[in-house]
């Protein structure tokens, strides 16, 4: 689990407003063959919009080996 939080704020034009980045990913191991990858985004930036802006993003993976490893 990866956490990101990112604070900006303009020191020359309005230094009250922050806005605020923040991303968390989730991965692991269902078993042997699946993988999961979850994903988690906010974004609070009153220029952009007066509204709090989420995202979300879910990856499922499977791995499949069609042959044997041969090793000498």
């Amino acid at each position: 689990m990866e956490n990101v939080l990112t604070a900006y704020s303009d020191y020359l034009a309005n230094v009250g407003n922050i806005d605020l980045d923040y991303q968390t990913n989730i991965r692991f191991k269902v078993n042997s063959n699946v993988k999961m990858h979850m994903t988690f985004h906010t974004i609070i930036d009153d220029n952009a919009s007066s509204k709090i802006q989420f995202r979300q993003l879910f990856g499922l993976g499977v791995n499949y080996s069609f042959h044997q490893k041969v090793t000498y």
